[in-house]
């Protein structure tokens, strides 16, 4: 198995119009907590792996789904 690089390096590809929302945020937020803030995001994402994603369960703590 290949050791972890550190620092491991995350990437997220969101669209332009989503960047005010991010930086006013301060944060990226999960689906799951953007929509219950009543951000208004554009959604660039594939229908069938969103679908997947938003049942997905994680099985280390806290728990809940990859939307989460």
């Amino acid at each position: 198995m290949a050791k972890m690089p550190k620092p491991v390096r995350l990437f997220h590809i969101t669209a332009s119009n989503n960047l005010a929302a991010i930086f006013e945020q301060g944060a990226l937020l999960c689906k799951t907590r953007s929509q219950a803030v009543g951000i208004d995001y554009q959604n660039i994402a594939h229908a069938c792996a969103q679908g997947v994603r938003a049942s997905k369960a994680v099985i280390d703590p806290p728990g809940g789904c990859i939307h989460d």
